[in-house]
């Protein structure tokens, strides 16, 4: 486990963002990382493994360990909408007093493409089907969900 951490007080808005990947990451990604504005106490927790269930189980166990307010799910091939999108999120998540929060990025997986469009990761249960259909497309705004990916995700 690759442990980087930023300017460490004690604050409001302590963060640790979680990195789960296989080995290689994008130059898109590693600029979205070294461009993101994040709080000013933050941890970067990066694991590699084959399962990424397994490398988010891992990462969590050691957020805790920071005592953190927020931890970040941060997967490899999502690039956030803006360099203010961990921030936007804690305010939003402070605002609105929500415990998850989740940007609706675009699927990237095969199992995401709809009529070959990238299907969103949000969703909503359509009861009658027994199943999650209703992907959320609207990409402004918060939207109360029933199910969400976890891309990029703020856990309060």
């Amino acid at each position: 486990m690759i442990f980087i951490t930023g300017a460490w007080e004690k604050e409001e808005d302590s963060l640790a963002i979680l990195i789960p990947h296989k080995n290689k990451v994008s130059m898109d990604f590693t600029r979205a990382v070294y461009t993101i504005e994040t709080p000013k106490s933050n941890a970067f927790l990066t694991l590699n493994h084959y399962g990424i269930d397994i490398s988010r189980n891992e990462l969590v166990e050691s957020a805790l360990k920071l005592n953190t307010k927020y931890i970040l799910f941060w997967d490899t091939d999502v690039i956030p909408y803006s360099n203010n999108a961990i921030l936007d999120l804690i305010e939003k998540a402070n605002k609105f007093n929500l415990s998850i929060l989740s940007a609706n990025y675009p699927s990237k997986r095969a199992i995401g493409l709809i009529n070959n469009k990238y299907a969103p990761s949000c969703w909503l249960y359509v009861e009658k089907e027994h199943k999650f259909l209703n992907g959320i497309n609207d990409l402004t705004g918060i939207k109360e969900v029933d199910a969400v990916g976890l891309g990029f995700c703020l856990i309060k």
